[in-house]
């Protein structure tokens, strides 16, 4: 009879042991699971909530310093976060060249510091553009701004720019400038290296700069460089 109960209590308890060890193995597989899709739904409300977003609540404003050039220049010194930032967004919207449009969005905007992409949400540049009775679109942004002339010279104009609401309006916007015609006849659809893509748009004469090409490609490599792009 003991001998008897003795079986059953350790036969019970290899059973508890059992059942503990499953029990563990269940919480485990839930807390992985679970922790999986929190990091998932994450990464995708963050980058929707980007969209959303002005370019002064992504770079906010204690990220800007007052350079010690002759014209004070404001800068982002978190100009890194800004880069993956736009990469990962054009990757979300499954722009085939990211490396390109992150680099050729902080080189225009001066990673979010500058006047147009403050008060206009405006990174890549954009300028204002006319209605069909030809007229300007009442949602413009003016501002002073350095360009190349075609001898080489710099010079200071003020021009009109397109104002957004946010980063998704201005990266709509973006498409609808990169999209015209005389882009796709420079190459910008059939581009196939990041090289190819920013060629295409500077022929198309979306920059006055004679380095463009170089500086963008310049900036790539370095990026690349610091493991931005992954």
């Amino acid at each position: 009879g003991v001998t008897s109960f003795l079986l059953v209590e350790i036969w019970l308890d290899l059973e508890r042991i059992k059942l503990t060890q499953r029990y563990d193995q269940i919480i485990k597989a839930l807390t992985i699971f679970f922790f999986l899709i929190s990091v998932f739904t994450e990464k995708d409300t963050t980058l929707d909530n980007l969209g959303n977003r002005t370019i002064a609540e992504i770079v906010p404003h204690e990220h800007l310093y007052t350079d010690s050039d002759q014209e004070q220049t404001l800068r982002n010194k978190q100009y890194r976060d800004f880069v993956r930032a736009i990469y990962q967004y054009a990757i979300s919207k499954e722009h085939p060249f990211p490396e390109a449009v992150a680099v050729q969005a902080g080189y225009e905007s001066r990673y979010g510091a500058s006047e147009i992409a403050r008060n206009a949400n405006n990174i890549f540049g954009i300028k204002a553009r006319k209605n069909e009775e030809g007229n300007l679109i009442p949602n413009i942004y003016r501002a002073k701004t350095k360009e190349e002339s075609k001898d080489g010279t710099e010079e200071y104009l003020y021009q009109n720019f397109e104002a957004f609401k946010n980063l998704e309006e201005n990266w709509i916007g973006y498409m609808r400038v990169i999209n015209r015609e005389h882009y796709i006849r420079k190459g910008v659809k059939t581009a196939s290296t990041n090289k190819e893509y920013i060629t295409a748009l500077k022929r198309g004469g979306y920059a006055t700069e004679d380095e463009y090409i170089n500086h963008i490609m310049r900036n790539i490599k370095k990026f690349k460089e610091f493991g931005l792009f992954q």
